[in-house]
């Protein structure tokens, strides 16, 4: 039960969706239909609130986009044996975790307390330059992710100008403004 509490969706995804019980006619629709519907809510759930893949469970895992029950085996059978991972670089070398899956997926994939502070944001790779650049214009650095200081100062941006000097689209920039503000942010609380 104190699992439950502590991390309700990590629970959640242990159980079958059919077996949620979604109402008194859930047996009147096509069994697979509703399977694929459950899924993708719990897909979509699991995605928006991100995983920490130095805790979490296959289970849970499998349901992040791009991962496969058998990556997700791989990743915990690698967690296992050498330790936390201490960056997201360090999921390239997971057996069959390829290049278009790592893409996929690793914005969903969060590393709290490792070398790189952006990895325990929603924040893809791919945009960690824009990022820096964007912390070294307001004098800032990746240890001051979350801080006040660091708030007030992104609070003041012109959005416009900042996501055309940086060359990404606003809500991109919102978005990352979002991640910084807030980088271990549960949309659940």
């Amino acid at each position: 039960i104190a699992r439950r509490v502590q991390d309700p969706l990590a629970e959640l995804v242990k159980i079958d969706p059919k077996s949620v019980g979604v109402g008194q006619y859930q047996h009147d629709v096509s069994q697979k239909k509703l399977a694929e519907s459950l899924r993708f809510v719990v897909e979509t759930v699991v995605n928006q609130v991100g995983v920490n893949v130095n805790t979490a469970s296959v289970s849970l895992l499998q349901y992040v986009s791009g991962l496969t029950k058998t990556v997700s085996e791989n990743i915990v059978k690698r967690r296992e044996e050498q330790g936390k991972f201490k960056n997201r670089e360090e999921l390239k070398a997971i057996p069959r975790l390829g290049a278009k899956t790592y893409e996929q997926c690793i914005g969903f994939l969060r590393i709290v307390d490792g070398d790189e502070p952006l990895d325990r944001t929603p924040i893809h790779p791919e945009r960690y330059e824009e990022v820096k650049k964007l912390l070294h214009q307001l004098g800032f650095t990746t240890e001051h992710i979350g801080s006040e200081e660091l708030r007030q100062a992104l609070q003041s941006l012109s959005i416009p100008d900042t996501a055309a000097e940086l060359g990404i689209g606003e809500l991109t920039l919102r978005d990352i403004i979002d991640a910084l503000v807030r980088p271990e942010r549960d949309p659940r609380d």
